[in-house]
């Protein structure tokens, strides 16, 4: 009964955005990470609010949407989705079943697969559907993610196209020159391998040739024998930096930074300074 009233209650709340919508008074684009809210809010400018679903103090891939999110998706005039998180699946059902258009922002990037794996340790791989998730970790795969997102802005707001297009001009002008200084810096420092504790920069890695060594199995302990295997291929490999995501066990990684003999840098892949981070990671790995 109570699950029933829960429903019913959702279905209600959700028919009345849904009218707000219709009426013109709501002007909103919900996105799934803030990511994603940082590239869409340079291409509308003042013409639309963008809301991200997931704060960066969530983890993408256990999160799990509430009422407050299914009201904002009901309210708005699109959902954009990379297809990567599964959240995003929830968050597309709910759209559609709220009469709101969908657009998948991740047409034409190059999916990768296998990075989630961790070698030290086949019992702890686990991967996604579509390929490793954090395709927004390049600048490469920004620059497609926001030409989507232009053309899905076009279709829902034709009448901002002309803002639209040439506000994509600056971003993409801007993404492509932070590209090319990335590979060219990258190169000149030899394209290091780098530790991290939960793979999250692996089309990065690719992006610049670099070797991406994952450390994490999420909050686990890592046994004995995945340790030491770990820090030997980190000397192995001359590795000088070691990547941390704050949601993750800090103290297990303090004791590895030790062990290994690296610099530990915290990093937020999720947050909406995305660009900040990945530069963090490139001057990083260029000292």
């Amino acid at each position: 009964m109570r699950i029933t009233k829960i429903f019913n209650a959702l279905l209600t709340i959700m028919a009345l955005y849904a009218c707000s919508r219709s009426d013109g008074s709501e002007r909103t684009v919900v996105v799934g990470l803030e990511p994603e809210r940082a590239l869409l809010q340079e291409i509308v400018g003042d013409r639309y609010k963008v809301i991200s679903i997931l704060g960066t103090a969530n983890n993408p891939e256990t999160f799990e949407p509430d009422m407050k999110d299914m009201a904002a998706i009901s309210r708005a005039r699109a959902f954009m989705t990379l297809e990567s998180m599964p959240f995003e699946e929830k968050m597309e059902k709910m759209a559609e079943e709220a009469g709101v258009p969908v657009f998948n922002i991740s047409e034409g990037v190059e999916r990768l697969h296998g990075t989630h794996s961790h070698a030290h340790n086949a019992e702890n791989e686990h991967s996604h559907g579509d390929g490793d998730p954090h395709i927004w970790t390049s600048f490469r795969n920004a620059r497609l993610i926001a030409a989507n997102m232009t053309e899905a802005m076009i279709k829902t707001d034709p009448e901002g196209e002309a803002t639209y297009r040439s506000n994509f001009a600056r971003l993409d002008a801007r993404l492509d020159s932070l590209d090319r200084n990335a590979a060219a810096r990258l190169k000149s420092a030899g394209n290091p391998a780098f530790l991290v504790w939960h793979p999250s920069l692996s089309y990065l890695a690719r992006d610049y040739s670099l070797e991406q060594i994952s450390a994490g199995t999420e909050s686990k302990e890592l046994s004995a024998s995945a340790r030491v295997d770990l820090v030997k291929k980190a000397k192995e490999k001359n590795v000088k930096v070691f990547f941390f995501q704050k949601e993750y066990d800090a103290a297990q990684a303090r004791t590895l930074s030790q062990e290994t003999g690296t610099a530990m840098v915290t990093i937020s892949p999720t947050s909406f300074e995305w660009e900040e981070d990945l530069n963090t990671v490139i001057n990083e790995l260029c000292k």
